[in-house]
């Protein structure tokens, strides 16, 4: 487990944070570029947890139940749960 420090930050820095992401995210050109901004923000251990998320999605989105998709990605069913209970309760 990554060690992550339980001091809260402010909501204006969160949010000033968020919208620059946001910024650079919206100013890449290409799928690429995406891809080498989050190598810059994202650790690889980061970048896998992410694209495993993002593949739990995508999975589920195919009709695959929670064992399957844990077995191919090599995750818990728990934290397919995990995934998809937070995108069917947080709708933007």
């Amino acid at each position: 487990m990554v060690n992550v420090s339980k001091k809260y930050l402010k909501n204006d820095l969160i949010n000033s944070s968020w919208n620059g992401f946001i910024k650079e995210i919206k100013n890449a050109r290409s799928q690429e570029e995406i891809k080498a901004l989050f190598s810059k923000f994202f650790s690889s251990a980061e970048q896998i947890t992410l694209e495993k998320r993002l593949a739990i999605v995508f999975l589920s989105k195919q009709g695959l139940s929670h064992r399957e998709i844990g077995r191919i990605l090599d995750v818990s069913p728990t934290t397919v749960g995990f995934v998809k209970r937070g995108f069917k309760n947080k709708k933007p």
